[in-house]
C-alpha cells in the first residue's frame, strides 16, 4: 500500500501522523558591536563590513563657487519670476554701460552720461529702483525657499531677511549664473559622495584631504 513517511535529516524515518518533531534553531539575538576600541582607533573598512554590517561613505566638501552656484540655481527653480527679474535689472546696466558690482555713485554718473535731461534721469532711476525693489523681492522669495528646504520652519520662525545691500553684493554672481547666460562648461564641477570601497582607498582620501 502506497503511503507518505518523514524523513529526517540523519535519514531516520518517521510515521506520517506524527504531529510534532523537536529541532535545534539559531535565535537572532541583537548584540552591541563597538566601531572603536578602547584607544578611538575605528575598525577597518572591511571590519566594519563583516561585523556591523555597515559601509564607509565619504561626503566630500564643496568648492564655494560650487555652493554659490547650486544656491542660485535651487533659487532660481523656487521662484519661476526671479530669473526674469534678474535679466530685466540686468539689461538696465548693461544700458547703462556699468559693472554688476557698480556703486550707487556709478549708477549717478551712467544716469548723467546717458541723459542730459534731468526728467529722463529721474524717470530712469525710478525705474531702476523698482527693478532693483522686484530682484529684492524676488530673492527673498528664493532666500525663504531655500531656509524652508534645509531647516523646516515652523510657522513664525525667523529666516534672514533680504536687504538692498544684500542684493547688490549677490547681482554679479545672481547675473553669472543666469539661466541662458553661462556655458555648461562653466559650472562648478560637484565633488560625488563615495562608498568606500576598502581600507587602502580610505587611506587614500585621508591623504589628499591632508594635501588640500
Amino acid at each position: 500500500m502506497a503511503e507518505f513517511k518523514f524523513v529526517k535529516a540523519d535519514g531516520s524515518v518517521l510515521d506520517y501522523s506524527t504531529g510534532y518533531v523537536v529541532v535545534e534553531k539559531m535565535v537572532p539575538t541583537k548584540v552591541r558591536v563597538p566601531l572603536f576600541d578602547a584607544n578611538g582607533v575605528r575598525l577597518s573598512v572591511e571590519d566594519l563590513a563583516e561585523k556591523a554590517g555597515l559601509k564607509l561613505k565619504y561626503i566630500p566638501h564643496q568648492t564655494a563657487e560650487y555652493l554659490a552656484f547650486a544656491k542660485i540655481q535651487f533659487m532660481y527653480g523656487a521662484v519661476p519670476e526671479f530669473a526674469g527679474r534678474v535679466a530685466e535689472f540686468k539689461a538696465m546696466y548693461d544700458f547703462l554701460g556699468i559693472a554688476y558690482d557698480a556703486k550707487t555713485e556709478d549708477v549717478e554718473e551712467a544716469l548723467v552720461a546717458k541723459f542730459e535731461n534731468a526728467e529722463e534721469r529721474a524717470d530712469y532711476y525710478a525705474k531702476f529702483q523698482t527693478a532693483l525693489l522686484n530682484v529684492k523681492i524676488n530673492y527673498q522669495a528664493g532666500n525663504r525657499a531655500l531656509y524652508e528646504y534645509e531647516v523646516p520652519v515652523v510657522e513664525g520662525e525667523a529666516f534672514d531677511p533680504v536687504d538692498d545691500f544684500i542684493v547688490w553684493s549677490e547681482f554679479p554672481v545672481l547675473v553669472k549664473w543666469l539661466p541662458g547666460n553661462y556655458d555648461e562648461a562653466e559650472v562648478p564641477v560637484k565633488r560625488e559622495e563615495e562608498i568606500v570601497a576598502d581600507s587602502a582607498r580610505e587611506a587614500a582620501i585621508r591623504e589628499e584631504l591632508a594635501n588640500e
